[in-house]
């Protein structure tokens, strides 16, 4: 979040797609070490203070902001309103196996939904607060034990890898 190119063409994708057929593949480096960087970034991005290689580009990326949505304001917040969401949603989706490791990971998701309420995103934070990857992973385990799809979490986790691998080999 810190050059302006990349923000635009992340809303611009943004705006064509469905936050539900969104995936971002960040989870390895989404780790308790980098929190704190992504969670500034986001805070702390505006347009003034974006990064661009030539200035010129800076101009180009002002005229698009302004074509498209009703302010330089209102660009800034859908861009940090989707990181969030997103993020919070690929986190959220990479629970661990071991219960330990689900209640430490459950934690790593409050600073999300802190950093949306500090931006005013009260309702997103709202929203992020009902998620339960816990009862999210319960559900999925007993699911898969009733199927006979699963005896133990390592076997899950080796089914599940088999499952994707399965999937994108067709």
């Amino acid at each position: 979040f810190e050059r302006l190119w990349c923000v635009v063409e992340w809303a611009v994708f943004l705006v064509w797609q469905r936050p539900t057929e969104i995936e971002i593949c960040a989870s390895s480096f989404l780790r308790q070490s980098t929190l704190q960087a992504y969670i500034k970034a986001i805070e702390n991005f505006s347009v003034a203070k974006s990064k661009c290689t030539m200035e010129s580009d800076r101009e180009v990326l002002h005229k698009h902001i302004s074509q498209y949505y009703n302010s330089t304001l209102a660009f800034e917040s859908f861009a940090k309103l989707t990181a969030i969401a997103l993020l919070f949603r690929t986190l959220a989706r990479a629970a661990p196996y071991s219960e330990k490791a689900l209640l430490i990971h459950s934690a790593s998701l409050q600073p999300w939904i802190k950093l949306a309420h500090r931006l005013g995103f009260h309702a997103l934070a709202d929203a992020l607060a009902t998620a339960d990857p816990i009862e999210w992973h319960r559900i999925a385990l007993a699911q898969a034990r009733a199927e006979g799809e699963l005896l133990t979490c390592a076997e899950g986790a080796a089914l599940s890898i088999g499952h994707a691998s399965h999937e994108w080999q067709k």
